[in-house]
């Protein structure tokens, strides 16, 4: 209980401060996505390129346009679950 009520405080102070900026700053929903990434992986399943703990936003990288950039989207608020790829389908 005490997690999702630090999780919602969390989610609170984000929304309150919240601009375009923060298109390269994971919400603490997507931080939970982050840091399930290597495990899913291990798993032979993969998220989203803005979930690798390694990321780097694209548009930081390269002369795209954030809209131009699937990694510019973050995920809704308010989400709990996420569509993951299986590894292995010959599918890029």
């Amino acid at each position: 209980m005490a997690g999702a009520i630090k999780l919602r405080e969390r989610e609170a102070e984000y929304s309150r401060t919240w601009n375009f900026d923060n298109f390269s700053t994971l919400s603490p929903r997507e931080i939970f996505w982050a840091d399930q990434y290597r495990w899913l992986e291990s798993r032979g399943y993969l998220l989203r390129p803005r979930y690798h703990p390694n990321w780097i936003p694209t548009w930081k990288r390269t002369k795209k346009y954030i809209s131009e950039c699937e990694d510019g989207y973050p995920s809704p608020f308010d989400v709990r679950a996420l569509v993951a790829r299986q590894q292995g389908w010959g599918l890029t």
